[in-house]
């Protein structure tokens, strides 16, 4: 066995295995560190503790890490009016994004946006975006350090074998920036004869390439198992025979994951958002519900400060024993 912080370090389970009669009771008859120490135990030899995760070298282990990036970027952004106050053409303009970034760890990375923004009445509001979008790989992706645990693992399309092993993880200096490609157009409406409410409807189109991801070691090992031990992925499950061999003697020594970037993601749909805002004094008279906050001994906040000709009041109240909040704008 070798230690899971650092498998190149052997570690000697000589007290952890004891031998056992044909009945499987203990015998008593002492155990040689051969017995304990080999990769698989002998018959009439067992291991002491039912899970070897109660052993001082079976808890996780988390390495150290270092990285770090430097990032260098410029943008500009322009909205341009286009038409206005034309027969059903209330107003029509465009916004422009442009973005550049320089990464240390991913390279250049060019981004823009081109929207359209249409308003054929005053109720309602067309809108149209395109965009490219850009995600470096973060710290932790690239420079988590390795981390290590002990875990029951089952290879049986494989070695046919269920059994405890290293299991690794830890970040991937050589992944890819994800990038991605965003299309949507909606409506907004905002009816005159019902103040405050608001509604909008969006399609949405996204499309994202070199999407980082991490699998499990199951996923790892069936797709290294259905490519016939040519996919890159074979190269974080280490055996001790060569893949050929599907005998018991192939379970794995470790297995390891890691980040890595995926063929692509798409998805579409539609958002639709309502809103409604009103004024609580429409409803309630907020005076009346401050006084009653008073005697009850419940927190109250008030900002009174002059607007122009007129005084504005905002009074918030938490409800302390109730999980309400209510929050309301009075001018008067």
């Amino acid at each position: 066995q070798t230690s899971n912080n650092d498998p190149s370090k052997f570690v000697d389970q000589t007290g952890f295995c004891h031998r056992v009669g044909a009945n499987g009771a203990p015998t008593g008859v002492p155990v040689t560190a051969s017995d304990c120490n080999a990769f698989t135990l002998a018959p009439g030899i067992v291991r002491s503790t039912v899970s070897p995760s109660v052993l001082t070298f079976s808890s996780t282990n988390v390495g150290a890490s270092k990285g770090s990036q430097n990032v260098a970027e410029g943008f500009a952004e322009l909205a341009v009016p286009l038409l206005k106050d034309l027969p059903f053409i209330e107003a029509f303009s465009a916004n422009l994004a442009y973005r550049c970034a320089q990464y240390s760890t991913s390279g250049s990375a060019n981004t823009w946006k081109v929207g359209l923004d249409y308003q054929p009445l005053d109720e309602l509001r067309v809108r149209a975006t395109m965009s490219r979008d850009f995600r470096a790989p973060t710290l932790y992706e690239l420079f988590a350090g390795q981390s290590a645990g002990f875990a029951q693992f089952d290879d049986a399309i494989h070695s046919g074998q269920r059994l405890f092993l290293i299991t690794l993880s830890g970040g991937n200096p050589t992944l890819k920036p994800e990038v991605g490609n965003t299309s949507t157009v909606g409506l907004v409406w905002t009816p005159s004869y019902l103040e405050g409410f608001t509604a909008s409807l969006d399609y949405y189109t996204i499309r994202i390439t070199n999407q980082i991801s991490k699998i499990s070691s199951t996923t790892e090992n069936q797709l290294c198992e259905s490519s016939g031990g040519t996919d890159p992925l074979c190269a974080f499950i280490v055996r001790p025979t060569p893949f050929a061999d599907h005998t018991a003697a192939s379970f794995p020594f470790n297995i390891t994951t890691v980040p890595y970037n995926q063929a692509s993601v798409s998805q579409t749909g539609f958002d639709l958002d309502m809103s409604y805002q009103f004024d609580m004094s429409r409803v309630i008279d907020v005076a009346a519900v401050v006084e009653q906050a008073e005697l009850q001994g419940r927190l109250i906040e008030r900002d009174r400060g002059a607007i122009g000709d007129a005084d504005r009041i905002d009074v918030a109240l938490l409800i302390l024993r109730d999980p309400v909040r209510v929050r309301g704008a009075r001018r008067v």
